[in-house]
């Protein structure tokens, strides 16, 4: 088997992880529509959009447990 090895695109510092870009995200655009979600179920389909700050609440309720 060949093996290819190729520059990185970017660097991550030793001290970065998942977290930061969402913590950066809600603290630089806490209103912004980061992406949508379907909600309900019934008459078809339904869309929320979910902010970065949403986000971000999102997961710190889910690192709580």
């Amino acid at each position: 088997m060949r093996e290819f090895s190729v520059p990185p695109i970017v660097t991550v510092g030793d001290s970065a992880n998942l977290t930061d870009p969402v913590w950066d995200n809600a603290e630089v655009a806490p209103d912004t529509v980061q992406f949508v979600r379907p909600t309900g179920a019934g008459d078809g389909p339904a869309w929320t959009d979910v902010t970065c700050l949403q986000f971000r609440d999102d997961v710190a309720a889910v690192a709580r447990g």
